[in-house]
């Protein structure tokens, strides 16, 4: 690039830099320039000697809606980017009617990145060789796009509930996890010939080291301040998935009634969960054994209950599960099934 002047600086490399950043005049991603400042307590820029009020004249001011700012300086292309100038600009960022988050120096071959918190002789956080204007967009989006000045700066938000964990808010997110099926045992309470029982237990052998996706949910308390947690489940299929918002499964909520969740794998939280499901005669039921949907022959209810063992470490939730879904059918009233299950987990937590 040759750039003569300051002005040239503007136009062919500040401009189409904060354009491929997404910052753009009357959007929620502005654009303000040469905004004057004055105050009189703080030096701001450069002070004349004799000034009676402190002046300074911001070059770029790039405002992020609801979320934050920060300051761009243009210097000749001939001008060195030292001390003084990083002054000047950390000076405008700090300004009250400004409060941004960095100031920025752009002289045309090079870029420079400081927070408006650090002393103008700290290293900078970037400093960088300008190739072109989109090559350093592309280098600092990730700090300095309107959506990172949303992610990074946005103000904190306040909490005043009772927090889940020392380093949790009263509510958390889950991002993402999965349950492992160690063990399936079948169980019915009364004497089954082989072949009425076969189908049921071939479904269970094929649950046996099935891995089941959690896509997300969250954890909060509730007005008696005990710790519920939902959890949206992924399944294999997706009659599974449908099925189970039909008949409720997700609302069912874990509850733990411990003072906050452990964060010592020798001493965990206990989260219990209760439901029940009905199934009326000519539900549509997916069959595991066949992998196939089948129709219900006779109606029935599945009670299920559980527990829950985990600890947090860091932003993992992990441990242990066990579970019994027990089947019964109005047609049997003495017959009962039960099915155990017991496995491990692993929950990201994002209170953030």
């Amino acid at each position: 690039m040759h750039l003569d002047n300051e002005t040239d600086v503007r136009e062919d490399v500040a401009v189409p830099f904060l354009n491929a950043l997404g910052y753009a005049r009357g959007t929620d991603a502005d654009i303000i320039r040469e905004q004057s400042l004055r105050y009189n307590r703080v030096s701001l820029g450069r002070k004349k000697p004799g000034d009676p009020v402190l002046r300074g004249r911001a070059d770029y001011i790039l405002t992020v809606l609801g979320a934050g700012r920060w300051v761009l300086e243009i210097k000749g292309p001939n001008e060195k980017i030292g001390v003084d100038a990083i002054e000047q600009a950390i000076s405008y960022a700090r300004h009250p009617e400004v409060a941004a988050h960095y100031a920025a120096l752009l002289n045309g071959p090079e870029f420079v990145l400081v927070s408006a918190t650090q002393r103008a002789d700290e290293v900078p956080l970037l400093a960088i060789e300008v190739e072109s204007p989109l090559d350093l967009a592309g280098k600092v989006q990730g700090i300095l796009s309107p959506a990172a000045i949303r992610r990074d700066c946005s103000p904190p938000k306040i909490d005043t509930g009772r927090p889940l964990a020392p380093h949790l808010r009263s509510k958390a997110k889950i991002v993402s996890g999965a349950i492992v099926h160690q063990t399936v045992d079948l169980v019915p309470n009364i004497p089954v010939p082989p072949d009425v029982l076969a189908p049921a237990e071939d479904a269970v052998r094929r649950l046996r080291g099935m891995r089941l996706p959690i896509k997300g949910g969250e954890i909060w308390r509730d007005d008696q301040s005990r710790i519920l947690a939902r959890v949206d489940w992924d399944a294999p299929h997706e009659f599974l998935l449908a099925f189970g918002r039909e008949k409720g499964l997700f609302d069912t909520n874990f509850v733990c009634l411990s003072e906050q969740i452990s964060t010592d794998p020798n001493n965990p939280s206990m989260f219990d969960i209760v439901g029940n499901v009905d199934i009326r005669q000519g539900d549509e039921l997916f069959d595991v054994a066949k992998w196939q949907i089948e129709t219900a022959a006779i109606p029935g209810t599945m009670l299920y209950f559980g527990q829950v063992r985990g600890w947090l470490d860091n932003s993992l939730f992990r441990g242990q599960f066990d579970a019994v879904y027990r089947f019964s059918t109005p047609f049997l009233p003495i017959f009962e099934v039960d099915t155990y299950l017991s496995g491990d987990f692993s929950l990201t937590i994002d209170s953030h």
